[in-house]
């Protein structure tokens, strides 16, 4: 015997289960082992249903509000079923489904957060090219162009610690595990870490006036060379004359 914990969504199992029915029929199995299997399966699915059912309304009597059966996430460990061995295969397939058509919210928030630390990281090696170049007063980019990535960075960064710090704070306030509060701090430890590497990383750029003396530095600075390179030719084919 095993002993597995509630369904999370067990609407969602027994249209599941309803919609398998067909595909299980034309399975390379004979019909009576079919037949027995999903007979079984119905009746597990069916007492989980109704033992979910019956925790839902006594909390609906007890309080008088509402409860969704997704605040039964965090079960007690007494909450379980004791069921054969092909129905803790079948159930555990079941759940799996389930959880892949449901994703956790934290799931779906460290995506989002993936992503956007992604798209971040690669802005950053354009703002430092041209904030690199603008420092060294070339006009291959704009200055304005410059701060407005800039802008767009500092706008995704805070984005980005926003929602780390919401996912968090929600191990605080949510009735989550220690192994799922310690993920959650462990996400929020690297975000800042990856953060701080952006910050570190992005040039500061100069002022309007700062730019433009830059600018007069740097064509100096390249019409001192163009001089330099023209009176070393010129030398060198004095000495070829000679």
């Amino acid at each position: 015997m095993f002993v597995v914990r509630k369904l999370t969504n067990p609407a969602l199992a027994a249209e599941m289960l309803s919609s398998d029915v067909p595909a299980s029929s034309n399975a390379e199995v004979s019909p009576s082992h079919s037949r027995r299997l999903l007979e079984m399966t119905q009746k597990t699915t069916g007492k989980v249903i109704s033992f979910i059912e019956g925790a839902v309304s006594k909390m609906q009597t007890t309080d008088g509000t509402e409860v969704s059966l997704g605040s039964l996430l965090q079960q007690d460990a007494n909450e379980c079923l004791r069921v054969c061995g092909s129905c803790m295969t079948d159930l555990s397939r079941r759940e799996q489904m389930m959880e892949q058509r449901n994703p956790p919210i934290l799931a779906e928030q460290y995506e989002t957060l993936d992503r956007m630390i992604a798209e971040t990281s690669a802005m950053v090696p354009s703002y430092t090219r041209m904030a690199d170049s603008i420092n060294n007063g070339e006009t291959m980019y704009t200055l304005a162009a410059a701060e407005q990535l800039r802008s767009r960075l500092l706008h995704k960064q805070r984005e980005i610690d926003g929602l780390s710090k919401k996912i968090v704070d929600e191990a605080e306030s949510d009735k989550c595990g220690v192994k799922e509060a310690q993920l959650r701090k462990n996400i929020r430890f690297a975000c800042l870490q990856t953060l701080q590497g952006m910050v570190t990383s992005m040039v500061s750029l100069p002022t309007e006036q700062q730019y433009e003396k830059l600018v007069e530095n740097h064509k100096k600075e390249v019409a001192k060379q163009i001089e330099e390179s023209r009176s070393l030719r010129s030398a060198n084919e004095n000495v070829g004359v000679r």
